[in-house]
């Protein structure tokens, strides 16, 4: 049976996009293990991309006014990137969140007890920044083009059956804005996963590859899960193996919800060296071979 009685251990790391740090190693980078943290990432999926909002506390004041980043001062944002890691049952960390930083503080109104508080979203920078026009006449292969946009973007392409040509395609715009154009006309789905280092893409209906998770009483499910309009929501221990795309199969006391399905939607709340803290995940899955996309 899965245990909520662990050691839940939460590592982020801070890179400067300019100037440093002041330390050894490397100057522009500062990474933070085992400090009193919270994150509330919500990673809807499909066209929205994953925010993360961070809480850790005893960082050095240095740091903090290194990492400050207030937006409406910044119309030009720094791009820090900040990754959150989390470890699994075995205690190894697992990249969870991988973004740029919009506003980023310190809390002071707990003194003694000083928050860093932070926002990032998974996808800022290739949503905002300028890439030249690209024309692909006569008929193309989705995923030709698609490899090219994932490196555009700094990714591999994870391609999982999309065979399907267009023709005349005309992107413009971000990088991924072009990503989410092709993905219209192709009709198709598609994944941005910077943490894992990819954009998966694969036909209506169709889940990524990967081993499908089992969740029941037994593996870490919470409570029981509810019918929608999509599919199937329900809550679960969190488990790093849990990814977009990922093929599951419920087994609980409501047969309606039972079955094969995969999740389109995650929403973790995960909280380090805080007794009784959270370790959640809130999973909304979609069934297989049905035309259903999240928004």
């Amino acid at each position: 049976m899965a245990s909520s009685f662990q050691r839940r251990r939460l590592r982020v790391t801070f890179q400067l996009a300019s100037g440093t740090f002041i330390q050894e190693g490397n100057p522009d980078t500062v990474q933070l293990e085992d400090y009193r943290t919270s994150v509330e990432i919500d990673a809807p999926g499909g066209y929205e991309f994953a925010v993360c909002r961070l809480r850790i506390y005893g960082v050095e004041q240095l740091t903090m006014d290194r990492l400050t980043v207030i937006n409406y001062q910044n119309l030009d944002f720094y791009r820090n990137v900040m990754l959150v890691e989390a470890t699994d049952g075995d205690g190894q960390f697992t990249v969870i969140f991988h973004g740029e930083i919009y506003t980023a503080q310190p809390d002071y109104t707990g003194v003694p007890d000083v928050a860093f508080v932070a926002e990032a979203r998974s996808g800022l920078i290739g949503s905002l920044s300028v890439a030249s026009p690209n024309a692909f006449p006569g008929a193309q292969k989705v995923s030709a083009i698609m490899s090219r946009l994932a490196r555009e973007l700094g990714v591999a392409l994870e391609n999982n059956g999309v065979e399907s040509t267009v023709t005349d395609m005309y992107l413009a715009g971000s990088p991924l804005s072009k990503v989410q154009e092709l993905a219209e006309a192709a009709r198709i789905q598609y994944w941005y996963q910077p943490e894992q280092g990819v954009l998966a893409i694969a036909p209506m209906g169709v889940p990524r590859r990967g081993n499908r998770i089992n969740f029941n009483f037994n593996t870490g499910l919470v409570g029981w899960p509810i019918k929608t309009h999509v599919g199937v929501a329900f809550t679960a221990l969190f488990n790093p193996a849990a990814f977009h795309g990922c093929p599951i199969l419920m087994e609980s006391d409501i047969s309606a919800c039972n079955g094969e399905w995969y999740i389109i939607s995650m929403s973790h709340r995960l909280d380090a060296m805080l007794p009784g803290g959270a370790w959640f995940t809130h999973f909304i899955a979609t069934p297989e071979n049905v035309t259903i996309r999240a928004r």
